[in-house]
């Protein structure tokens, strides 16, 4: 009785620490990301943003955050079930049924993408010409950052994860 309460003892510590098998630091959805108004925000110092030009970019941002919320809740909807945990592989729906749910993901992305564009240029019109090249510096730095990021992924996940950034 007491090698199975002893061995119970050491395993529970352990089984607290552990991380799951898969976990790779994997970088968060598309949906996710900062939008190019928030990084602008993060930046504000570096920027040099006044305090109306960061009440407007707030603005803005809320704004933004207000559209793709309808696209968030679209694309948690559209997400596949958690594979089940006895370890057995789940079917998964017919090849047309995950193209269509695909094509679905990807146009929604790509709409908020959009958003997240015209919300950009909207925050740039607010710039010195100054600001904005420091600002378009810092999404190339971003851009760069989520590609090497995507490149560092195992392939598989690399094939299903669309370039990161976006193009302004």
């Amino acid at each position: 009785m007491n090698r199975p309460l002893l061995t119970l003892c050491l395993l529970l510590p352990l089984t607290l620490f552990a991380q799951p098998r898969d976990f790779t630091g994997a970088p968060p959805p598309p949906f996710a990301r900062k939008s190019w108004v928030e990084l602008l925000l993060e930046h504000s110092q570096e920027l040099g943003l006044t305090d109306a030009q960061q009440n407007s970019l707030e603005s803005i941002q809320q704004a933004l955050l207000q559209k793709n919320a309808p696209f968030k809740k679209t694309l948690e909807q559209l997400r596949p079930p958690t594979p089940p945990a006895d370890g057995q592989p789940r079917q998964g729906p017919p090849d047309d049924a995950m193209r269509a749910r695909f094509e679905q993901v990807h146009d929604t992305l790509q709409q908020m993408k959009n958003n997240d564009d015209a919300a950009y240029t909207e925050a740039e019109s607010l710039l010195s010409d100054d600001q904005k090249q420091k600002a378009r510096t810092l999404i190339s730095q971003e851009i760069e950052l989520r590609e090497q990021h995507r490149q560092s992924m195992p392939p598989r996940r690399r094939e299903r994860s669309a370039p990161s950034g976006g193009s302004l």
